[in-house]
């Protein structure tokens, strides 16, 4: 917070690590004047992005994967806050400490503030595979980001919901699903 107000901040980071270190760790920057978000090199000596929150961009290093569609700025009186949608990947699992420093337009500067730890869980991915069969044609898409005319792959981690939506061309019929967790007429959702 600011006592001039959420208006008057720069920037607010967040770094997720063993160590007060941007290198080698989930670390993101979310610029308040620009209203842009960004996540470290994996050197932690360059930002990466640069997209607006609820943007459909994801941007990420070999650490953590940053959804600016799902991530949200916010801010009220003099709080500025910054909901980061954040994924680790499995090579970042374990027990981390949380940093969070801020700035504002004047310069003036929270400094380096350990907030507690966080233990990042393995996380199961899987691959699913769209496989139209048949004599017809159409198209297949999908929610988040599946768009199939042909055979396609994506992967999504364990709780994700994934729906797709199949659309049958004109003079074909779409018969029906197999392999979905729930159908609804041409709407087959993977949990």
């Amino acid at each position: 917070s600011d006592l001039n107000g959420w208006l008057d901040m720069k920037y607010a980071r967040f770094l997720v690590n063993t160590t007060l270190n941007g290198a080698n760790a989930g670390y993101m920057h979310y610029n308040r004047v620009s209203n842009l978000l960004y996540i470290i090199n994996d050197a932690g000596s360059a930002w990466l992005g640069g997209c607006v929150p609820g943007s459909s961009a994801v941007i990420e290093n070999s650490y953590a994967q940053l959804s600016c569609r799902e991530s949200v700025v916010s801010g009220w009186g003099n709080t500025l806050t910054v909901t980061w949608a954040l994924t680790f990947k499995s090579s970042f699992v374990g027990a981390r400490n949380i940093y969070m420093h801020a700035q504002d337009v004047a310069n003036a500067t929270s400094g380096w503030i350990r907030k507690g730890t966080w233990t990042i869980n393995q996380i199961s991915v899987y691959s699913l595979t769209v496989s139209p069969t048949g004599i017809g044609s159409g198209s297949i898409t999908g929610n988040p980001d599946i768009i199939c005319n042909t055979p396609c792959s994506r992967n999504y981690t364990s709780g994700e919901v994934v729906t797709l939506n199949a659309t049958a061309n004109s003079g074909s019929i779409f018969a029906g699903w197999s392999g979905c967790d729930s159908v609804s007429g041409a709407y087959c959702t993977v949990i």
